[in-house]
């Protein structure tokens, strides 16, 4: 038996066959009912920890966990065909569309993480719109000017330092909004 799993189950025969059934009955019950309520008990202590605020330091890297993962989303599985032709077109619908796919998909880090005031929420993300667009706008500028295909090492690097641009710009986000 596992540590700290109590039996409680007896068959009737146990009990019938006890020189006292009742009084082994009330064992088997009374032990049933100190392993529920230390059950309960272990419960209560986890739901506790779970609902106490995160200390700065995991708040930080919960929400940092937030973005990647949401960049993930927004610059993979959400871009379409159309967003990815048109992002080194200056101007361009698709391109103005990913860098709103993203802000809208930022937003709520401001609400799952309190920091700053809701006019601070706004100029962030507008920053990010302005600064996601143009990373990207530049990224396709050099990698069209220079003809690179996934075939050419400098066509991963490009990449690679557009991730890394985007990265560095939501740790300047939580920096400014999550308090120090």
């Amino acid at each position: 038996m596992a540590p700290g799993v109590v039996q409680t189950s007896c068959s009737l025969g146990d009990i019938h066959q006890s020189p006292d059934p009742l009084k082994r009955l009330g064992e088997v019950g009374g032990r049933f009912l100190k392993s529920q309520r230390q059950e309960r008990s272990e419960r209560r202590v986890v739901l506790q920890a779970a609902m106490e605020p995160m200390s700065p330091v995991h708040a930080a890297l919960a929400a940092i966990t937030y973005l990647l993962v949401k960049h993930t989303v927004a610059d993979f599985i959400l871009q379409t065909d159309l967003i990815f032709r048109q992002k080194g077109n200056y101007g361009a619908p698709g391109g103005l569309l990913h860098a709103l796919i993203h802000i809208l998909l930022t937003a709520p880090v401001f609400w799952l993480f309190p920091g700053g005031s809701p006019g601070l929420a706004a100029t962030l993300l507008a920053t990010e719109f302005v600064v996601h667009y143009h990373i990207d706008w530049t990224k396709e500028q050099i990698v069209r000017r220079h003809g690179w295909t996934g075939k050419d090492t400098y066509f991963w690097w490009a990449l690679g330092i557009d991730q890394l641009l985007h990265g560095l710009t939501y740790v300047a986000i939580l920096w400014i909004w999550l308090p120090g």
